[in-house]
């Protein structure tokens, strides 16, 4: 699924294309809200002058006069109604810029300003990206090579500055973004307006391989005049992740359906750790999902908080682990990119997150428990499809199952898996089979016992 982001950067006015009274016709145009010192009633841009028209449209019939004026304050007659009307128009002087007048009944005025867009339009030359900033590894910066001609309009009889039609230029570039949904970085395309002043912008470093492309300005964009540059492509060095972690809860049972599933995923940021518990052996779980440019992956389990030092140390992308003793830990979680192993033109573009997890792990629920069915039936229908044991409080496990002939045909170290009571992904026969289980279990004291249990369970299908 991709997305698109657009970003306002600057805002000054707004652009509208439909006014109560003023319009143009034979051409494409814009409207552009007036500076509200100007007075003006209407600006507009439009794509050509010389075969448009300007339309005036009122409820109440009156005597129209048409005048075109400069910014040097000259004024002139241009047309005259000879009879009341509710509308009227006016063909445009063929001008880069003017200013026009019309007045109802001699009394009542208004005043308009047409631009002609080919007149004013950019010039694009080139966008280029600068990735040397001190904080390259979440913004970078675009230099723009752009030449855009000032709008400037002046009301009739004013004395003072020129007012001017902000002029927005567009930005747009790809990225991606963290779908929490299916938990996946899919494409966005991201999107900046600026005004014609800017010549340099910030952005933030793309989380993908891509390239910038510079428009033209909102009128370049409204009357299809592709003027654009690309920039060469940028290597994704930035880099995020997503880290979500759970435990599986111990419960004090005495059957497999009640002795606990995993809690949920829950995400850890840097605004919220999160904090996981429950009574030894705490079998914790955390898995990672990020941005492009990750390379380098490393975990470490501690009792200080500050990680000076680490009981266990891991590069795997994803990590679990059996807490066995009572205590508060702590995991960290560091993803960089391959800064370490690759020349980024003499810049250092080492891009590192780090997320942390607090695991407080409590005394376990009482004596440990092995319980060991003596049949079970592997046919299908989801019931007792399995060879598992009922557990409790058990921290080491080694399990194996013999054929009377003393074939070893299962082996498992997890109190939670099973056998599904195949050989070789083939279904063993109806039988009795051996079974040897060694474990380390917990007392209620917190000391540790050893377990052994011998036996015989029958395939019954």
């Amino acid at each position: 699924m991709n997305r698109v982001i657009i970003s306002i950067l600057f805002l000054f006015g707004a652009i509208i294309s439909v006014f109560a009274q003023f319009s143009v016709l034979g051409t494409d145009y814009e409207g552009v809200s007036p500076d509200r010192y100007s007075n003006m009633d209407s600006v507009f841009v439009v794509k050509f002058t010389d075969v448009a028209e300007l339309k005036y449209n009122t409820e109440d019939e009156a005597m129209f006069v048409w005048y075109a004026y400069n910014a040097e304050g000259d004024k002139k007659e241009l047309y005259r109604e000879m009879e009341p009307k509710t509308e009227t128009s006016l063909p445009l002087l063929d001008k880069s810029s003017s200013g026009y007048i019309l007045e109802a009944d001699g009394i009542e005025t208004k005043s308009v300003w047409v631009f002609n867009y080919y007149d004013f339009e950019p010039v694009i030359n080139y966008v280029e990206p600068y990735v040397s900033l001190s904080d390259s590894c979440n913004y970078i910066q675009l230099n723009l090579g752009k030449i855009e001609t000032p709008m400037e309009y002046e009301p009739y009889g004013y004395v003072g500055l020129p007012f001017e039609v902000e002029q927005k230029f567009h930005i747009t570039y790809d990225s991606t973004y963290f779908n929490a949904e299916n938990n996946k970085y899919e494409t966005e395309k991201i999107e900046y307006v600026i005004p014609n002043k800017a010549v340099d912008v910030i952005v933030p470093s793309p989380l993908t391989n891509t390239e910038y492309k510079l428009f033209g300005n909102q009128f370049s964009i409204a009357f299809n005049d592709t003027v654009k540059a690309v920039s060469d492509t940028v290597e994704s060095f930035a880099v995020e992740t997503h880290v979500f972690g759970r435990v599986r809860v111990r419960e004090y049972a005495t059957n497999e359906k009640d002795r606990g599933e995993p809690e949920s995923l829950e995400e850890t940021t840097d605004e919220n750790i999160l904090k996981l518990e429950g009574s030894a052996p705490l079998n914790f779980e955390a898995l990672t999902y990020s941005s492009q440019a990750a390379f380098h992956y490393e975990w470490c389990v501690s009792k200080d908080k500050s990680f000076n030092s680490c009981m266990i140390k891991s590069r795997d992308k994803d990590f679990r682990y059996a807490f066995t003793e009572k205590g508060t830990y702590y995991v960290q979680f560091q993803v960089s990119n391959d800064a370490i192993v690759k020349e980024y033109g003499g810049i250092d573009f080492g891009c590192t997150q780090i997320r942390e997890f607090q695991v407080d792990v409590m005394e376990s629920l009482g004596d440990s428990l092995i319980q060991i069915p003596n049949v079970f039936t592997p046919n299908g229908d989801g019931k007792n499809d399995q060879f598992k044991v009922v557990y409790r409080s058990i921290t080491d496990f080694h399990g194996r199952i013999y054929s009377l002939w003393g074939r070893k045909v299962f082996e498992w170290k997890d109190p939670a898996e099973g056998w599904d009571g195949t050989i070789n992904n083939k279904p063993a026969a109806d039988s009795a089979y051996l079974y040897i289980i060694e474990a380390t279990g917990y007392l209620e004291d917190g000391s540790k016992k050893k377990i052994t249990r011998k036996g015989t369970v029958s395939i019954v299908r």
